[in-house]
């Protein structure tokens, strides 16, 4: 780009999209029940210095995600105007409206319960921030 140094901006601008695909890779596994792969994704994101407890924060709002798409859905809302209401790319919105249907709502709710439970617990000291993470994949990603 004409220049002859790295920023840390630049860094960050790449960065960041390469912890959103991936993030989304951990997503797309946890949904498809494959423990295996989700907590290798993990366990890149962290070798990455990414910390346990935003990997977990990105996860519940991935949860969110798949729970609000859900609702949508079922509620007739489709293609773009569902990807609108949630600030979503359409082909993005339309991966969590199947995310969505592989979980099932309750299954959902109860999920971001344990999570909100966890966050809680790891807050006041009572878990650790990567116990807590792992729990919430491998609880998210069983059968």
């Amino acid at each position: 780009m004409g220049r002859n140094e790295v920023t840390q901006a630049d860094v960050r601008e790449v960065c960041a999209g390469w912890i959103t695909g991936q993030i989304f890779d951990l997503t797309d596994a946890i949904a498809q029940r494959d423990t295996d792969r989700a907590l290798r994704v993990y366990a890149e994101l962290l070798s990455q210095r990414e910390p346990a407890q935003r990997i977990s924060f990105l996860i519940i709002r991935q949860l969110n995600l798949m729970l609000q798409a859900g609702e949508l859905s079922d509620n007739g809302v489709r293609g773009q105007e569902l990807a609108s209401r949630l600030s979503l790319h359409p082909y993005v919105a339309g991966k969590y409206v199947s995310w969505a249907a592989g979980f099932g709502r309750e299954r959902l709710r109860k999920l971001l319960e344990l999570a909100v439970s966890q966050d809680e617990e790891v807050k006041t000291g009572r878990l650790d921030g990567g116990l807590a993470a792992e729990l919430l994949i491998v609880q998210a990603s069983r059968q």
